[in-house]
């Protein structure tokens, strides 16, 4: 480093100002002390070459230069004698931190498990390592020995022996490395024995199933690197596989299945899973921790030339199955944008503990380092999104406000954003973590599942429910009547209706089983079955009569409203009647419903002064009333 007699005076005069608390001008400087020739050499020009001797009288066209010495980090000492304006004088010590370049970040991945893991150092002069946590390098790495680490050069061997990792075989090394030029670099090595455990993922609330193949492939595995096996000439075969390990809490983790039979604690051991195919993992919809882990211990033959009997082998072997909470879900088509909804995250902060009930969300911010996040496979998470303002690419520093200053990102102008090469089916994991106006904090992830592209022939950009269907279709809520064809003028019946606002609603499941309906069939009526007891029970429509509810009957547009707005919880508030066709009187049950559909531009007349009440609603209008219900009120 290079520094002049400005920045010695400027240094000086700070320091007497931290003192003294007194405001003193420099006009003078002297060198009395260096630091230590271990520690490095001051020169006097840029070549390197005049080494600078004390006293020494800094003028003021000299440019001085520190040359850290080989190997060297920490902090390098020098005394100076200020003389400011008073011709008062100061010592003042001046430090100079000597740091390496953080970039050593390797890994390193023994042949087996539980064993030594040697690897060969190649690429410094000097490597220094330790294994315990280091968070300030300092030190002489010169090629001399070096307190707490163990000195290891160029193109020798260092051995992790097996005492030296973790319960999950791996071990962290922190170390300093010196190249040929004697510049330093620190960072960390990561050495793991080989792992064999076999890995599943599996959304919380939802399952996961095992796999044969996997088995087998641990089982040929493991035996070759124990010697056990030899591939060229022997022949192994999988036998079967027994629980080992406690039973997953059924409460809060899950709870596993072979062919279809939960597997309990005094069923375990006799049960001999021959099929891996057949084992199942169910998780908890709030599952207690991000992994859970299960131990099997799988018996095998192996067949060696020339021998009349298999030899039986048997292993044991850890299945790890990592949870995804999808606490906020999302759904977007390819090539497409969906804006988040502020209200989620509320609701997430004021359900993540008793206490936070009444919270109140200040703030929103998004880990967007995963490497799915944002690239051209998937897309990326933006401040803002529109078809004529694209913002930039969210920060995982940013803040997203509730209710933001002029000045602070919205949290309802955040939107992601997906590729044209993004793939139906993926989801990315985005995640979060929420802050209330008291302090209140909560983490959480982030679902954004990547759907179908919309391809209705008879969907254009241009109709009033284009922007509806694609949500609709693309949140599962309905699907076309063709794979090229969505019908939007087709009539909608009852059922349709009431199925529309119950996947909406989250497909929740009916509180009472009792069906009143006769003309509604649990099986004929699978498909909406439970849609109707849903809106039944909820107070949302009843039946026609007492005992049948004609789901195959058309909904009119006056009903269709009315379901919203029960729905809605029957709110509250003045909206003026412009409509001549719509009655206080004549229309009573569903008055007030239309005036709150139409003040809340849920829906508009047929004309400005009618509305249509009695008309049929299609397919068209359904979504769209749905999508501006869902979308826009508050």
């Amino acid at each position: 480093m290079n520094f002049d007699l400005g920045d010695l005076e400027k240094l000086a005069e700070n320091a007497v100002y931290k003192v003294d608390k007194t405001d003193v001008t420099i006009k003078s400087v002297r060198i009395l002390t260096l630091p230590t020739s271990s520690d490095g050499v001051v020169y006097s020009n840029s070549r390197l070459s005049s080494k600078v001797s004390v006293p020494y009288t800094v003028g003021s066209s000299d440019e001085l230069y520190f040359d850290a010495a080989d190997g060297f980090l920490g902090t390098a000492s020098m005394t100076i004698e200020a003389t400011d304006s008073r011709n008062n004088r100061y010592n003042v010590t001046v430090n100079i931190p000597v740091v390496g370049d953080k970039t050593i970040k390797d890994t390193v991945t023994g042949t087996s498990a539980g064993k030594s893991v040697t690897f060969t150092n190649s690429d410094y002069k000097y490597l220094y390592y330790t294994t315990s946590k280091v968070t300030d390098y300092t030190g002489h790495f010169d090629g001399t020995s070096e307190s707490g680490y163990t000195l290891v050069k160029e193109d020798k061997d260092i051995t992790i022996t097996a005492s030296q990792f973790d319960k999950n075989g791996k071990v962290t090394l922190y170390v300093v490395g010196v190249d040929k030029d004697g510049v330093a670099s620190t960072g960390t090595i990561t050495v793991s024995q080989k792992s064999y455990d076999i890995n599943y993922n599996v959304v919380a609330g939802k399952s996961v199933t095992f796999n044969q193949k996997d088995f087998e492939s641990f089982l040929e595995d493991y035996a070759d690197d124990n010697g056990d096996y030899n591939s060229r000439k022997d022949e192994i075969s999988f036998d079967h596989a027994v629980l080992t390990s406690s039973i997953p809490s059924a409460k809060s983790e899950g709870t596993l299945y072979y062919g279809g039979t939960e597997i309990t604690s005094s069923n375990k051991s006799k049960t001999d899973m021959t099929d891996m195919d057949k084992v199942s993992f169910d998780s908890v919809s709030k599952p207690s921790k991000d992994t859970v882990t299960l131990t099997f211990r799988v018996y095998g033959e192996i067949e060696k030339p020339n021998s009349r009997k298999p030899d039986k082998v048997n292993y044991d072997v850890n299945v790890v199955i990592s949870v995804v909470k999808e606490d906020i879900t999302y759904t977007v088509g390819i090539d497409d944008t969906v804006q988040l909804t502020a209200r989620d995250f509320v609701n997430f902060l004021q359900d993540a503990r008793t206490s936070y009930r009444k919270a109140e969300l200040d703030y929103v911010k998004f880990d967007v380092s995963g490497k799915n996040v944002s690239s051209y496979a998937y897309g990326g998470l933006y401040r803002s999104y529109s078809s004529y303002s694209t913002g930039k690419l969210a920060d995982s520093t940013d803040k997203f406000y509730y209710e933001p200053s002029r000045t602070q990102y919205d949290l309802a102008d955040v939107a992601y954003h997906t590729t044209r090469w993004a793939e139906a089916g993926k989801t990315v994991y985005i995640p979060f973590t929420v802050y209330g106006t008291k302090n209140e904090e909560a983490s959480g992830t982030m679902a954004i599942t990547i759907a179908q592209t919309m391809n209705f022939i008879d969907v254009k950009a241009s109709d009033f429910f284009y922007e509806p269907v694609k949500w609709a279709v693309n949140n599962k809520i309905t699907n076309g009547t063709s794979s090229t064809t969505f019908s939007p003028y087709k009539n909608c019946n009852r059922a349709e209706i009431v199925t529309f606002l119950w996947r909406a609603a989250g497909s929740p499941e009916p509180t009472v089983t009792r069906n009143p309906f006769t003309d509604v069939n649990s099986v004929r009526d699978a498909s909406y079955y439970k849609a109707i007891l849903w809106a039944s029970q909820k107070g949302i429509t009843a039946g026609t009569n007492a005992t049948t509810f004609s789901p195959y009957q058309e909904c009119t547009r006056s009903q269709i409203v009315t379901f919203l707005y029960r729905y809605a919880g029957k709110p509250s508030g003045y909206y003026s009647n412009p409509f001549k066709d719509v009655s206080s009187v004549n229309e009573a049950s569903y008055y007030n419903a239309i005036l709150w559909a139409v003040g809340k531009g849920i829906t508009q007349g047929t004309s400005t002064t009618t509305f249509s009440p009695y008309a049929s609603c299609t397919r068209g209008e359904a979504v769209t009333f749905l999508y501006r219900y869902v979308n826009g009120v508050k």
